[in-house]
């Protein structure tokens, strides 16, 4: 229904319901990804560890735009470094 993701990639946010009850925890070394809508299950069982993973461009993005510059912030913050 939305071509944006391209041909043969799913596009899980349809509705954005799946999104908005979605969340991680740590349970040991253990990473959990949930969602609380009834067919979340289903579409961990289809697609896996795929569901809520970058690709290597977005990742790239992502590290250099949001994560690096909020980490440096919160490291002079704490230390007065940098």
């Amino acid at each position: 229904m939305n071509p944006a993701p391209g041909y043969g990639n799913p596009d899980l946010k349809l509705t954005g319901a799946f999104y908005q009850g979605y969340g991680i925890r740590v349970e040991g070394d253990e990473v959990i990804k949930d969602s609380d809508v009834e067919y979340a299950d289903d579409l961990f069982l289809k697609y896996g560890n795929a569901i809520g993973q970058l690709d290597e461009q977005r990742h790239e993005q992502y590290v250099e735009e949001e994560l690096a510059p909020t980490l440096y912030e919160k490291v002079r913050e704490q230390t007065g470094l940098i």
